[in-house]
């Protein structure tokens, strides 16, 4: 990464692939309230259209080229400066005060540019650079010949209503946000406006829905060995080295088709003695008693914004079954392409999975939490989807894993009921400040995130989209986050 000073220019390609989607994040330490924005602006240096002055009440562009979101005193500004119009010649970004205050109060002003993951340029201004300015002209993306950089670092004696004049817009009276306009080419005079400020609704955390039972999809647990084989004394279903059935959910013995003790004594695996009486209900929100589904819990421990310091984890309790625990995260923990290759290589082979088994797992989690785990063997599901295919490997090993789309549709269905992929505001996901800063682009809030289950082209995997709907991405697109899942052993 280049750490830039105020003033530092360069051709953008030099720092970063500007064919490619990047992200800016922006953020401010300060006693004040902060509006950050973006005025794409034409070859005079003016709005001549409105639709590309992104701010809190105008989250996207009309192409979603350039998409905000917004945190307290942080924006994520998403950029694609390949699908913006021809008409548009520079990306300014400024920071302004919204009541009172000054820009000399702030103690950093600081702006990061990453792409895939991988931070490029930074750039940071102190609050003793500036006077009695309410606004700071923080960067401008322009182009000349090529795409370039400017850290500009200048303040702005007016706020964002002055801002807004300075580049050709107007303030209307009225409160109402503008009409949005037809599509056309550049318009002339933009009179856009400025309504008062509202602080974008966020999107709900996802709310498990009961699944039903003929459709309930629970990986099967295992101890390691493949090899060996179990059959399971109330169903008769045969399984390879486990401890738990996955069609009926009993809780089995060792290796070797030896069946767990019946009734009482089957408590024996977490502690308790054959026949005693039962514990008092516990508090630990991890504990048999105290574990429900729709539940959000803490597991772990893993950076959640930028400065990378670790902080637990939060999951929703998803399924139960048989003292063990199914918890999905309740926000995307980190951004990567599914896969680098050209096609598909399957979920056991993909990056994501390899993160989330290597570096995820030794990162979030301690020795203790390590042990309470259930190794789970993944297969391909057709429930439900017509452009999902098995996997071509079955019975993959994971501690850690994402949904496929069957289990999706069956914990979260559609808002209609059904479970054919259409959306669900219980998939909608938002992402953590970290994932942002991993290569997560958020749109209107929320993120796409990917599944594990493949698709009918090889160069695609699933993905949950932020209007809460299964669709497809390209396997190498960035942008996209990652879910985590995993079954650990409650406590007695």
């Amino acid at each position: 990464m280049f750490d830039a000073e105020r003033g530092f220019r360069c051709k953008l390609e030099e720092k970063l692939n500007v064919s490619q989607p990047f992200e800016i994040k922006i953020n401010i330490s300060g006693p004040a309230v902060y509006d950050f924005s973006c005025f794409g602006v034409d070859k005079d240096n003016k709005l001549s259209d409105d639709r590309y002055m992104i701010f809190y009440n105008q989250l996207a562009s009309p192409g979603r080229e350039i998409c905000l979101e917004l945190f307290d005193k942080q924006a994520n500004f998403a950029v694609n400066l390949q699908r913006l119009p021809q008409s548009i010649e520079k990306l300014v970004f400024t920071a302004s005060i919204d009541g009172a205050g000054s820009m000399r109060d702030i103690g950093l002003h600081n702006i990061l540019i990453s792409q895939n993951g991988q931070p490029a340029l930074n750039c940071r201004f102190a609050g003793n650079m500036f006077q009695a300015e309410k606004a700071i002209i923080a960067m401008e993306i322009y182009k000349k010949g090529v795409w370039r950089i400017n850290f500009v670092g200048q303040g702005f004696a007016g706020g964002l209503p002055e801002l807004l004049k300075n580049y050709g817009g107007e303030e209307e009276s009225s409160s109402e946000p503008a009409p949005v306009p037809t599509p056309v080419p550049a318009a002339p005079a933009a009179n856009y406006a400025a309504p008062p400020r509202a602080v974008p609704t966020p999107v709900p955390a996802p709310v498990p829905q009961p699944a039903a039972a003929p459709a309930q999809v629970v990986p099967r647990m295992t101890n390691i060995a493949p090899e060996s084989t179990v059959t399971c004394p109330s169903c008769g279903h045969t399984v390879r080295n486990v401890k738990f059935c996955s069609e009926c959910g009993t809780t089995l013995g060792a290796a070797g088709g030896r069946p767990a003790a019946p009734a009482a004594a089957a408590g024996a695996a977490f502690g308790a003695a054959a026949g005693a009486a039962a514990a008092p209900a516990s508090s630990d929100p991890l504990s048999i008693s105290g574990c429900k589904v729709g539940n959000t819990v803490e597991f772990g421990k893993f950076p959640v914004d930028y400065d990378g310091k670790k902080v637990p984890i939060e999951w929703q309790v998803v399924d139960i079954k048989n003292n063990n625990a199914m918890l999905l995260a309740k926000y995307c923990l980190s951004s990567s392409p599914y896969s680098r290759g050209g096609s598909n290589p399957g979920p056991d082979k993909s990056d994501v999975h390899g993160w989330l088994n290597g570096e995820f797992l030794q990162q979030a989690f301690s020795d203790e939490e390590k042990k309470r785990f259930l190794i789970v063997l993944l297969s391909g599901q057709t429930a439900g989807l017509k452009i999902i295919k098995e996997d071509s490997q079955a019975d993959i090993q994971a501690n850690i894993f994402l949904l496929s789309a069957a289990e999706l549709l069956s914990l979260m269905p559609d808002d209609n009921g059904s479970r054919e992929g259409g959306s669900s505001s219980a998939r909608v996901c938002k992402c953590t400040s970290y994932a942002c800063s991993k290569g997560a682009i958020p749109c209107g809030g929320a993120v796409n995130w990917w599944l594990r289950s493949s698709c009918d082209k090889k160069s695609s995997a699933l993905c949950v989209s932020p209007r809460g709907n299964i669709g497809s991405r390209i396997i190498s697109s960035s942008g996209c986050g990652i879910r985590p899942a995993l079954w650990i052993t409650l406590k007695p």
